[in-house]
């Protein structure tokens, strides 16, 4: 919760606490390289999520495999390390069991544009609004889809959900503005055909 409210002196002496008397923790492992990566410790982060990544790796794989916290956290760490392979295939495993965890789906998501994988991506992020309607982040990465499936259309309402959460955001604004001269765009292009 500390990590959450950006209370990083705080939450590090808990977790610090958390490492020392209980090393096998490796939730506090991942929420203290959160802390580092936030203070520009970027190798100290990576080093601290292989550690967590590996113990979690030596856990017998069907416990893992039907551990939801293990599933999440090894998708976490692979996604923040950038092993998208990975983290993509324990995410998926994730969502089988728990499907209304925004989070997982916004990393799925995620790695699916980069992939160019619009369908897939709309398909995994359409229902995380409905566990999170306020996150703005959803509907972009949703906007995001949209736009790279030519849904135009779908991709203005998700932007202006966004802008209504995010008003003063001049990047969300102009995508915005790009989505609507897409839909009008699209909507001569019929008219003439």
């Amino acid at each position: 919760m500390l990590v959450a409210l950006r209370r990083d002196q705080e939450a590090l002496i808990d977790i610090e606490f958390i490492r020392a008397n209980a090393p096998r923790e490796m939730r506090a492992a991942y929420m203290q390289s959160i802390i580092l990566k936030r203070s520009g410790k970027g190798n100290e982060a990576k080093a601290v999520l292989a550690e967590a990544e590996q113990l979690l790796k030596k856990r017998d794989p069907e416990f893992v495999r039907n551990h939801p916290p293990s599933l999440l956290l090894l998708g976490a760490i692979g996604y923040a390390r950038s092993n998208y392979e990975d983290s993509y295939k324990y995410l998926h495993r994730y969502l089988e069991i728990a499907q209304n965890h925004a989070g997982a789906r916004k990393m799925m998501g995620s790695m699916l544009l980069r992939k160019n994988d619009a369908w897939e991506a709309i398909k995994i992020l359409k229902p995380a609004p409905f566990f999170t309607p306020k996150d703005t982040e959803i509907y972009i990465l949703l906007a995001d889809a949209y736009m790279r499936a030519k849904k135009f259309s779908d991709a203005t309402v998700m932007l202006e959900k966004a802008t209504t959460l995010a008003p003063g955001t001049s990047r969300i604004r102009t995508q915005l503005g790009l989505s609507r001269l897409a839909v009008q765009q699209s909507r001569t292009t019929s008219l003439r055909t």
